[in-house]
């Protein structure tokens, strides 16, 4: 799901999967903006690290952007 940084959006879809005992699914482009939101208390979004949330690494080759996005990530 493409959230394109709809805050409110995001964590009402993570509060329904969370409240359905299910997991919350983010696209590794959304993955490196939220973890940097979520260091913001006033937004009340949950971190990236959540075990509730699953960050989708699709299985194709990826551009050089998203792999240097997600050694950032691993790195924070």
């Amino acid at each position: 799901m493409d959230f394109n940084l709809d805050v409110d959006r995001f964590r009402t879809f993570f509060n329904i999967a969370k409240e359905n005992n299910r997991k919350f699914v983010v696209k590794i482009n959304d993955a490196y903006f939220l973890k940097y939101l979520s260091k913001d208390p006033k937004l009340d979004v949950p971190n990236i690290d959540d075990e509730d949330i699953i960050i989708y690494l699709p299985e194709i080759l990826e551009p050089i952007w998203i792999q240097t996005i997600r050694e950032r990530i691993a790195n924070l």
